[in-house]
């Protein structure tokens, strides 16, 4: 998570936003984490208002239909984190109405699995 962090930072210094991360867009070539799939990214001052990404690791700000800034790949990066602790996404979509789980409900902790407070 340290080398996607320090790629996203070095992005967001540069004023790109990646807009869609998630496991397949991160690679992993001699020892190095590579980001990938720019296809949604967008160099941009500006707050952003166009809906993009994958829906599972996309921000609230984007199901509210709200602008947004480079804090969604943020957001990402934190489902990405869950999802290493844990083995899944923090929130169990099966429909589209699900979605609203992803803007109201609070992000649980799975107490069966071992995880420090740090990590959470």
């Amino acid at each position: 998570m340290q080398q996607t962090l320090k790629a996203l930072d070095y992005m967001h210094e540069n004023e790109i936003i990646h807009r869609d991360l998630k496991p397949e867009n991160i690679i992993f070539h001699n020892g190095m984490i590579k980001l990938c799939d720019f296809g949604w990214s967008i160099s941009s001052k500006t707050m952003r208002e166009t809906f993009c990404g994958t829906p599972l690791y996309v921000s609230p700000e984007l199901l509210k239909r709200k602008n947004y800034n480079n804090k969604i790949d943020v957001w990402s990066v934190g489902i990405l984190t869950y999802e290493l602790l844990f083995g899944r996404v923090p929130f169990e979509i099966t429909t589209e109405r699900d979605f609203i789980k992803i803007v109201e409900d609070e992000i649980k902790f799975s107490k069966a699995t071992k995880v420090s407070d740090a990590a959470k």
